[in-house]
């Protein structure tokens, strides 16, 4: 395997309540390098979500460390970070997030705005990624005019525009049926190899965390290796 572009040692975090603090992860240490997919399965309420939201740096962990590309992500100030999230990092979540106000081509080119980037070759990837995920032809359309699994096809587009080195996504396929989210997880598994991405999958469905080339497990706080399989 080469080199890991993501690595997260002892990440720990705590929500605090009236009455205790909730210990949801407890050291948690994961590694990720670009080509390969990591899915997380666990029982509801285990930190998943928590802890994907630390691993792109969504949220602020309690401690220990968390590098993109060997460089460490706390050490950087907000406007750093949050460029290099822009830039480096992809999210693609269970409902999909799209603007209601912006076709399909305007919402994959919003990453790409945000970064400044306004030039037509973001415009030619953006069309490109609607054709690879199988919605070119809905590019004009407005969200409201597309179906859940089209929505979604939609959000990873635009999760690619920016070129990332990281995916990461929360149950991508938890708002559709069977048939379309084992679609869904196809072309994100098949987008992980042609890409080269590193790719962290939060998942319910064991079926697809079959699949990934690593599948831990989060309980209790600490995150534990159930299989390694090829894609």
């Amino acid at each position: 395997m080469s080199s890991p572009w993501l690595v997260a040692e002892q990440l720990r975090k705590s929500f605090r309540s009236e009455h205790r603090d909730l210990e949801v992860l407890n050291g948690v240490d994961l590694q990720v390098a670009e080509g390969e997919v990591c899915a997380i399965t666990g029982p509801s309420g285990s930190g998943k979500s928590t802890l994907l939201n630390l691993l792109g740096s969504l949220d602020w962990p309690d401690g220990g460390r968390l590098l993109w590309g060997g460089t460490e992500v706390l050490s950087l100030s907000d406007g750093r970070r949050s460029r290099r999230r822009n830039r480096d990092l992809g999210f693609v979540f269970q409902s999909h997030h799209l603007l209601g106000d912006f076709t399909a081509l305007e919402n994959v080119l919003m990453p790409a705005r945000v970064g400044g980037d306004t030039t037509g070759a973001a415009r030619e990837r953006a069309i490109d990624l609607l054709e690879r995920v199988g919605v070119g032809d809905r590019q004009t359309h407005l969200p409201g005019e597309l179906s859940g699994g089209e929505q979604q096809r939609v959000a990873v587009a635009r999760a690619l525009i920016n070129s990332p080195r990281l995916l990461l996504a929360d149950e991508p396929g938890g708002n559709l049926d069977r048939a379309r989210a084992d679609e869904l997880h196809d072309l994100l598994l098949g987008l992980a190899q042609a890409e080269g991405l590193a790719m962290v999958i939060v998942t319910h469905d064991e079926s697809l965390a079959g699949r990934a080339g690593r599948w831990h497990h989060l309980e209790g706080g600490l995150l534990t290796l159930r299989s390694t399989a090829k894609l």
